[in-house]
C-alpha cells in the first residue's frame, strides 16, 4: 500500500503516503553528441578555424501519482454510518507521473586568426540553438477528476469514480479524465566578436602590451506550454504540475574591452583593464578592473587586485513562464507555534499538526508556483583580493590569497522550504486557508493551501534581487611534486576554501543575515589530489570533503548538524598509443550516501550533497593531427 495511517502519539493521527519509492533522486538520462573543429592554414600569418556541435539530452523524470480531494457524502465508497464529509486521494491506478525530456542543440563557430605587423587579430561568428521539449504522462485533469467523483463527467453521468477498488470504474473514465501535455522552450544565440592584442613599448620591467575587442550578441528565447493548459486560453484545463503562460523574450548586447598589462619597474607587473557592457533592455555599465603584482625574488609572489563587476538577468530569470510543481515541505512555522503556543507541545492537537513529538510539520506535496521576474534588476559586485606565492624550492608552491567580494542586488530563487522556513521575509509568497478552531486555540497561521487537491497554490516562487551581499574568505593552494626516480613521479595538490563570512538580505529592506555555518552554507571544502605517474600509465585519487553545518529545522528547539562529508573519487589512464588516451575511474568509489537531513523526505541536502553512490566511467579520446 502507498498510503497508511499512522498513528502520532497523544491519540493523533495522520494519513501518510510514501513518496519515495516514486520520485527520482538522479532521473535516467541519455546524452549523445559530437563535436568537430578544422583548422586551415590560408598563409604563415593568416588560419581559418571552424568549429561545430551537436547534441541530444534526453532525461526521465518520475513523480508521485497525482494528488486530488473530493466530496465523500453520497459516494459509494464511503462506510456506513461514517461521518467525514472529504477524502485525500492519489490516483496510483493512474501510475505515476512521468515526464520526457529531450534538448537537442547545436553550435556553430566559423572565424579567422592573423598576425599583421606585430598585432594578432581574430574574429569569430557563432549561432547556437537549444530546443528542449518535455511530455508529460499519466497527469490529471482536476477539473474532470471533480466530475468523475461528483458522478458529472460527460459520457459517465451518475457514476462515480471509485476509489477503493479502481477496477469498478467503467472502461475508459480513468483515460477521460488523464492527460499528457506537452511544453517547448527554444533558446537561440548569435553573436560576432573581434579582439587584438600587441606589444607597446619597452618599460622598465618589460614589453608594455594592449588587448582590445568587442562583442555583438543577440539573445532570444521563448517558453510555449501546451495550449490545452495556457493561462491564455479560455477554455483551458488545469493539471497538476503543467500549465503556465506563453512567453518569448529577446536583447542585444554590444560589448568593449580593453587591457593594458605594464611592467613599470623590475619585478613590478600592473594590469589595468575597463569594460562597457550595453543591453537593449537593461541599459549600460562600464567595469573597471585594477591588478598589481610583485615578486621580488625567484621565490616570493605578493599580488592584489580590484574589480568590479555587472551581470543583466538572464531571458530566463525575466521571461520565464509560470509553471507549477508539488515540493515536499514541513509546516515547520506552524508546528513551531503550536508547540510554543497555549496548547503546548503534548497537546494531541499539537502532535496532529507536528507529525509526532520530534516532528516539524508532516511532511505535504504543497502545490507551487514559479515564474520569472520581468523587475529584475542588474547585479553589480566589487571585489579585493590580496595574496602571497611563496615557492621555497623548485618541486614545492604554496598560495595563500585572502578576497572580499560586495555583491548588490544578487537574484536569488529559493527553494519552497527556504521561504517557509522564512515566511515572514517573503510577504505574499505563503498562502494559507483561514484559521481554524484549532490554530486560534493555538495562537497559529491556518493549514498551507495548494495540498490534497487544492487548486490555489500555496507558495509562489520567483527570481528576486536580494539587494546585498558580503562574503570574505580564504584560499589556500599547496603543490608538490616528487621524483621517484625509476619509478615515475608523484604530484600531490590540496586546495582548501575557507569562508569566514558570509551576510545577505533574505528579501530587500531586511538586515544582513550570517549564513555561514547554517543549512546549504558549509564554512569549508577541500580538495586534495595525488597523482602517479608512471611511463605512460598514469594514476589519480581524490579526496572531496564539506564541513559540518546546521540543519534547516530544529527538532525539539536544537537545531542538528549535518555532519562532515567526504568522498573519494579514482582515475588510471593509459597514453602509450599516439595522439589516444584511454582512462577508466570512478566517482566516489566507496559508495558513500549523503548525511542525513532532516529539511523534506529526501533526507539529504540537495543544493550541497549528490545522492549518487558509486559512479564508473571510461574514456577513450584520439586527438587528429
Amino acid at each position: 500500500m502507498a498510503a497508511a495511517t499512522l498513528g502520532v502519539g497523544g491519540g493523533g493521527t495522520v494519513c501518510a503516503f510514501d513518496f519515495a519509492y516514486a520520485n527520482n533522486l538522479i532521473p535516467a538520462s541519455d546524452r549523445i553528441g559530437g563535436f568537430l573543429r578544422g583548422v586551415l592554414e590560408v598563409t604563415p600569418n593568416i588560419q581559418v578555424f571552424a568549429e561545430a556541435m551537436a547534441n541530444r539530452n534526453t532525461t526521465d523524470r518520475s513523480a508521485a501519482p497525482t494528488p486530488a480531494a473530493f466530496g465523500a457524502t453520497g459516494h459509494p465508497d464511503r462506510p456506513a454510518g461514517s461521518t467525514f464529509t472529504s477524502v485525500a486521494y492519489r490516483f496510483v491506478e493512474a501510475g505515476n507521473r512521468l515526464n520526457d525530456t529531450t534538448t537537442d542543440s547545436t553550435r556553430f563557430v566559423l572565424g579567422a586568426k592573423a598576425n599583421f605587423f606585430g598585432t594578432d587579430v581574430e574574429f569569430a561568428a557563432n549561432r547556437s540553438e537549444s530546443e528542449t521539449t518535455d511530455i508529460g504522462k499519466n497527469y490529471i485533469i482536476q477539473e474532470r477528476a471533480t466530475e468523475a467523483f461528483a458522478g458529472t463527467l460527460a459520457g459517465f453521468t451518475g457514476q462515480r469514480y471509485r476509489v477503493v477498488d479502481p477496477s469498478l470504474n467503467p472502461a475508459g473514465m480513468l483515460d477521460a479524465i488523464k492527460i499528457n501535455p506537452k511544453r517547448v522552450g527554444t533558446s537561440t544565440l548569435t553573436s560576432f566578436d573581434g579582439k587584438a592584442s600587441r606589444e607597446l613599448f619597452s618599460m622598465a620591467g618589460g614589453q608594455a602590451a594592449i588587448a582590445a575587442g568587442f562583442e555583438w550578441r543577440k539573445e532570444e528565447v521563448s517558453d510555449t506550454p501546451d495550449f490545452r493548459v495556457d493561462l491564455r486560453n479560455p477554455n483551458r484545463v488545469s493539471v497538476s504540475g503543467s500549465g503556465g503562460t506563453a512567453v518569448q523574450g529577446d536583447r542585444d548586447l554590444k560589448s568593449f574591452f580593453a587591457e593594458f598589462s605594464l611592467p613599470f619597474a623590475k619585478g613590478w607587473e600592473s594590469q589595468l583593464a575597463l569594460r562597457t557592457d550595453r543591453y537593449s533592455d537593461f541599459g549600460s555599465a562600464t567595469t573597471p578592473k585594477v591588478a598589481l603584482s610583485w615578486r621580488p625574488n625567484n621565490k616570493f609572489l605578493v599580488r592584489g587586485g580590484y574589480a568590479e563587476g555587472f551581470r543583466a538577468p538572464s531571458l530566463a530569470e525575466v521571461y520565464l513562464g509560470e509553471s507549477t510543481s508539488f515540493p515536499v515541505v514541513q509546516d515547520a512555522p506552524r508546528c513551531q507555534a503550536y508547540r510554543n503556543g497555549p496548547l503546548g507541545p503534548n497537546d494531541a492537537r499539537t502532535l496532529a499538526v507536528c507529525g509526532g513529538a520530534t516532528g516539524n510539520g508532516a511532511s505535504a506535496q504543497v502545490r507551487s508556483i514559479f515564474l520569472g521576474n520581468r523587475n529584475l534588476r542588474p547585479e553589480e559586485s566589487k571585489s579585493w583580493n590580496f595574496g602571497l606565492v611563496f615557492e621555497p624550492t623548485r618541486n614545492l608552491s604554496l598560495a595563500l590569497d585572502y578576497y572580499s567580494i560586495n555583491h548588490d542586488n544578487r537574484i536569488l530563487a529559493p527553494t519552497a522550504a527556504f521561504i517557509l522556513a522564512n515566511e515572514a521575509l517573503f510577504p505574499g509568497a505563503v498562502t494559507r486557508n483561514a484559521q481554524s478552531a484549532d490554530d486560534i486555540a493555538a495562537n497559529a497561521p491556518g493549514g498551507l493551501r495548494g495540498v490534497s487537491g487544492d487548486t490555489v497554490p500555496g507558495i509562489t516562487r520567483t527570481f528576486f534581487n536580494a539587494s546585498k551581499q558580503k562574503t570574505n574568505g580564504v584560499d589556500l593552494d599547496v603543490r608538490y611534486q616528487q621524483s621517484l626516480g625509476s619509478y615515475g613521479k608523484l604530484d600531490m595538490t590540496t586546495g582548501f576554501t575557507y569562508v569566514t563570512n558570509l551576510r545577505r538580505q533574505l528579501n530587500p529592506g531586511q538586515p544582513l543575515v550570517q549564513l555561514i555555518g547554517t543549512f546549504q552554507f558549509p564554512r569549508w571544502r577541500n580538495v586534495t589530489g595525488a597523482t602517479w605517474t608512471y611511463g605512460a600509465w598514469s594514476t589519480n585519487a581524490t579526496w572531496n570533503t564539506t564541513s559540518a553545518y546546521y540543519d534547516a529545522f530544529s527538532v525539539s528547539g536544537v537545531f542538528p548538524k549535518v555532519r562532515q562529508f567526504s568522498t573519494l573519487d579514482a582515475q588510471v589512464a593509459y597514453t602509450g598509443i599516439k595522439n589516444l588516451r584511454i582512462s577508466v575511474g570512478g566517482q566516489n568509489i566507496a559508495n558513500k550516501m549523503p548525511p542525513f537531513s532532516n529539511t523534506d523526505w529526501y533526507a539529504y541536502d540537495a543544493s550541497t550533497h549528490s545522492p549518487r553512490g558509486a559512479y564508473w566511467y571510461g574514456r577513450i579520446t584520439y586527438q587528429f593531427k
